[in-house]
């Protein structure tokens, strides 16, 4: 089979929580990285261990699972992330984490939250982001929160802060958010347009 069929049966298998199947097609098209994340997803760290550690070539995200297997055994690692591993894996990697209901890597992730935000300030809106869309309502608040304290300059943050009011209908906080976003990118669009819904909400709760 060509490799982008395997690659596409293996998403499929990741996709539907059939960690095992998927590994099976990772491995099959030489992607040894995903096939041990997939394992990971098991409980099974022993084989992820065994792939990263002696079957991969050195990559970024090679480097990042290293100190995410540091970070959800909680061991003390000297390998730190970069920058840019923090901003392409964090957020979707914890997604994962939730979905196959590994909520033990999870929290021991955030354990670490404090690092990873000290080499990327997005860290915390980051880990904020994916609690939301998971529905860990004040956990993503207080990580928001968190992100609002190291840089108030974002309106991504605020935004975010604006959907927990929204969701929890605190909608007078939620305008307040939104337009503090708003003020920091006035063509923030996401921001305008969950602007719209909060006061269509609030008008049809005095009605």
């Amino acid at each position: 089979m060509h490799k982008s069929l395997l690659l596409k049966e293996a998403l499929a298998y990741l996709e539907n929580n059939e960690f095992l199947k998927a590994a099976e097609f990772f491995l099959k098209a030489d992607e040894k990285y995903q096939a041990g994340f997939c394992y990971l997803l098991t409980g099974n760290d022993f084989e992820t261990q065994k792939l990263w550690y002696s079957h991969c070539p050195d990559s970024p995200a090679v480097q990042w699972g290293k100190c995410l297997l540091d970070f959800i055994n909680l061991r003390p690692s000297p390998k730190i992330p970069s920058f840019l591993q923090v901003r392409n894996f964090l957020e979707m990697d914890m997604g994962y984490f939730i979905k196959a209901n590994k909520i033990r890597y999870t929290e021991n992730i955030l354990k670490n939250s404090e690092l990873l935000m000290s080499v990327n300030l997005e860290a915390y809106k980051l880990i904020g982001r994916v609690l939301l869309n998971f529905g860990f309502y004040s956990m993503a608040k207080n990580y928001l929160n968190k992100s609002v304290e190291v840089f108030n300059r974002d309106p991504e943050t605020y935004y975010y802060l604006a959907q927990y009011n929204y969701v929890t209908e605190d909608y007078k906080e939620s305008i307040k958010a939104l337009l503090k976003s708003l003020e920091l990118n006035s063509y923030y669009i996401p921001a305008s347009i969950l602007l719209e819904k909060v006061k269509l909400k609030m008008s049809l709760k005095e009605v």
